[in-house]
């Protein structure tokens, strides 16, 4: 139990250096709303990936 709650600590740790400062960034550029989009799905597979990865870890 308390390994499962480092653990998710430890993913809430990867989502605020990596994800936000994404965001901020992609929100930051001026490309419209196309590049906004494909930017979104990729982090949404990036998202998709790390889930996998903490279901089979």
């Amino acid at each position: 139990m308390n390994y499962k709650i480092n653990n998710q600590t430890l993913f809430k740790k990867y989502l605020l250096q990596n994800i936000i400062p994404y965001w901020t960034i992609l929100y930051s550029c001026k490309f419209g709303y196309i590049f906004d989009y494909v930017n979104f799905w990729q982090l949404f597979i990036i998202v998709q990936k790390i889930i996998f990865l903490m279901k089979t870890y």
